[in-house]
C-alpha cells in the first residue's frame, strides 16, 4: 500500500501539468499567404468555442483587414467581434459595435445584400446590453 502512494502522487502530479500546459491559450500572430475568408472565419469560430477570445479576435480582425471590401464578410466578423464583448459582458464596448453593425441594415443600398440572421442576432445581443430593471431582477430572484 505505501509503495502505490508514491505512484499516485506522481500520477497526479503529471495530470495536473498535462492540464495546465493543454489549458495554455496562444494567440496567433501571422496568418497562412493565401488563406480563404472562410478559413479565417472557421479559425475564428474555432477559436471563440474554444473561449480563446483573444485568438478569435485576431482572426476576426484579419478576415476585415484582407477581406473588407465585402460587406457581408465585414457584417459576420464584426458581429462575432461584437458577441466576444457579450461574452464577456463588456457591454460597454459591445453596444456602439451592435448599433454601428444595425446601422448597415438601415441603408437601404446595402441592407438587400446582407445576411438577415446578423440583424436578428445583433438585437438579441444589443438587448442584454441594456441595464436590468429592477422588475426583471425582482423576476430572476422568484
Amino acid at each position: 500500500m505505501t509503495k502505490k502512494i508514491p505512484l499516485i502522487v506522481c500520477s497526479l502530479i503529471l495530470t495536473l501539468t498535462t492540464l495546465l500546459f493543454s489549458a495554455c491559450k496562444t494567440v496567433p500572430t501571422t496568418v497562412p499567404e493565401g488563406i480563404s475568408e472562410a478559413e479565417l472565419l472557421q479559425l475564428g469560430q474555432s477559436s471563440l468555442d474554444n473561449s480563446n477570445y483573444k485568438a478569435a479576435e485576431f482572426y476576426y480582425k484579419k478576415v476585415i483587414e484582407l477581406y473588407g471590401s465585402d460587406i457581408g464578410t465585414v457584417i459576420e466578423a464584426e458581429y462575432e467581434l461584437a458577441h466576444i464583448n457579450i461574452k464577456r459582458k463588456n457591454y460597454k464596448d459591445a453596444k456602439p459595435a451592435l448599433e454601428r453593425l444595425l446601422a448597415y441594415y438601415d441603408d437601404p443600398q446595402t441592407a438587400a445584400l446582407l445576411p438577415p440572421s446578423y440583424k436578428k442576432l445583433a438585437l438579441i445581443d444589443l438587448a442584454k446590453c441594456e441595464p436590468k430593471t429592477e422588475k426583471s431582477k425582482a423576476k430572476k430572484k422568484k
